[in-house]
């Protein structure tokens, strides 16, 4: 949503709306829902225009995505502190995520 393209492969698409076994599968649905535009030369992904992107923005401020954007957001924040060599930076959240409450 913030205006990037993605890679996507779509030829495994099984063309339903019930099989998915990537998330290519998924983004390959959205494009043929045209939700999704799709760059034939570049094989990218993106949000075609305004108005779907207030529909995404919309969708995903519900309470069901603070969960998995927090995941994300510490996610991304990891794999910058990898990339930078940052031990302590990484330490933190591995940690946390291998603590066990009893």
């Amino acid at each position: 949503m913030d205006g990037g393209r993605l890679k996507t492969d779509t030829s495994s698409y099984q063309n339903d709306m019930t099989t998915f076994h990537s998330r290519d599968d998924v983004l390959a649905l959205l494009i043929h829902l045209g939700y999704l535009g799709y760059d034939d030369e570049t094989s990218e992904v993106f949000i075609p225009n305004r108005e779907i992107m207030d529909e995404f923005r919309t969708s995903t401020r519900s309470g069901e995505w603070k969960d998995p954007f927090e995941s994300f957001e510490i996610s991304r924040n990891l794999l910058k502190a990898t990339w930078d060599r940052d031990a302590d930076k990484v330490a933190g959240p591995a940690g946390s995520a291998h603590r066990v409450k009893i």
